[in-house]
């Protein structure tokens, strides 16, 4: 608590004590006092968004992996499917040939 107090008595240039409070004059702020917690506000804030953007795209990325995952099964079944058809479509047709060529003797 004494650091924090500290740290807003180094922010500020006047200041008066009243007994555990502090009286701040907030309109006299340094210029560079106003950049250091400028910048250092903007770098807490990319490190914040860089850490839930992270969160974000491998939850995205694991989703993506399972839809590609179940696109390719459901392409492998349906390939199996159309091959199954197609020797079915064979057989019906060589007994076909077969039933016209014995019909024609």
């Amino acid at each position: 608590m004494l650091a924090l107090n500290l740290f807003i008595q180094s922010l500020f240039k006047t200041q008066s004590n009243v007994g555990f409070f502090y009286i701040i004059n907030l309109t006299t702020m340094d210029s560079t006092t106003i950049i250091i917690s400028a910048v250092l506000g903007l770098a807490v804030g990319f490190a914040i968004a860089k850490f839930l953007e992270k969160g974000k795209a491998s939850k995205t990325i694991i989703n993506a992996r399972k839809d590609a995952l179940a696109i390719i099964k459901n392409a492998k079944n349906e390939g199996e499917n159309i091959k199954k058809d197609k020797e079915k479509r064979i057989v019906l047709l060589k007994e076909r040939e077969e039933d016209v060529q014995i019909t024609k003797l």
